[in-house]
C-alpha cells in the first residue's frame, strides 16, 4: 500500500507539479491520458518560448529542485516530449506494479 501511495504521488507530482501553471491550467488533469499524450499536453500548456521543450524557467521550483535532473536524461538542461513520456510511463508502470502487489495479483 505504501508503494502504491508513493507511485500515485509521483505521477501526480510529475503531471500537476511539473510547470509553473496558471489556475486555469491547474484544473487540467493529465493523469488519465496515455503517457505520449500527457507529455505533449504538458509541453503545450507550459512551453512559454514555444521551442517544444521545457526549460528550468518553465517549470516550478519544487519540480526543478526535486525531479528535473532525473527526467532530463540527455542532460541538455531541457525536458522534451520523449523524456516526459518516458518518465510518465515509468511512473505509471511502477504504480500498476505496486497496485498489483498490494492487491495480491
Amino acid at each position: 500500500m505504501k508503494k502504491l501511495f508513493t507511485c500515485s504521488f509521483l505521477i501526480s507530482f510529475l503531471v500537476s507539479g511539473l510547470a509553473s501553471i496558471s489556475a486555469e491550467q491547474a484544473k487540467e488533469d493529465f493523469s488519465s491520458l496515455p503517457p505520449a499524450e500527457a507529455a505533449k499536453k504538458i509541453i503545450e500548456s507550459n512551453d512559454l518560448d514555444k521551442d517544444g521543450k521545457l526549460s528550468k524557467k518553465e517549470v516550478n521550483k519544487s519540480f526543478r529542485l526535486r525531479r528535473f535532473k532525473t527526467v532530463d536524461t540527455n542532460k541538455d538542461g531541457l525536458l522534451d516530449e520523449a523524456e516526459l513520456e518516458t518518465s510518465y510511463s515509468n511512473a505509471a508502470k511502477y504504480t500498476q506494479q505496486a497496485s498489483n502487489q498490494s492487491s495480491g495479483k
